[in-house]
């Protein structure tokens, strides 16, 4: 009894409870995982794109050197036949920095007086001259075997100027 009345007279302290983890750590666990996650769907979409660029779908029709007019090679021009029509890859490091560029597919035949080409779409050069572009058109180059890159002015005519800054043998 004596146990008895000296564990009544003392004053228990409750028994320790756990504590809930707190909400900040938990919230900050959730952002980082998130922000991995993010990462991880960047860098495969990153790497799907670097892929893409490097695998051309479809058959190679064309694979020609550009020649600027006082002769030499200045470009690259692979054509690749796919489901949408043909992708010319343009690479260039020596174009002029000019205002609108062109790509044509030239007919035998086509004079400025009668014109048979079909444009495979406009670019621009960076600062330094350089050009790396894909450009799709519904055309087939047996029917068309030159491309021609010509100098456009800004004046909304869509037909080519006769000023040519590359053309293919």
């Amino acid at each position: 009894m004596a146990i008895e009345r000296e564990a009544g007279s003392r004053v228990m302290a409750p028994a320790a409870t756990p504590r809930p983890a707190r909400p900040r750590r938990r919230l900050a666990l959730r952002f980082g995982l998130a922000g991995l996650a993010v990462a991880a769907v960047a860098a495969a979409a990153l790497i799907g794109v670097r892929l893409g660029e490097q695998r051309q779908p479809g058959t190679t029709e064309v694979d020609t050197a550009l020649v600027a007019p006082g002769g030499g090679q200045a470009g690259t021009a692979p054509v690749t036949a796919t489901g949408i029509g043909r992708i010319v890859k343009l690479e260039s490091r020596s174009l002029p920095v000019l205002d609108n560029d062109e790509v044509w597919f030239v007919a035998p035949g086509d004079t400025p007086e009668d014109p048979n080409r079909v444009s495979a779409g406009t670019f621009h050069p960076d600062d330094q001259g350089r050009t790396d572009v894909r450009l799709t058109a519904a055309v087939v180059p047996a029917n068309y075997p030159v491309l021609s890159v010509t100098r456009e002015p800004r004046d909304g005519d869509p037909g080519a100027s006769p000023r040519e800054v590359l053309r293919s043998p």
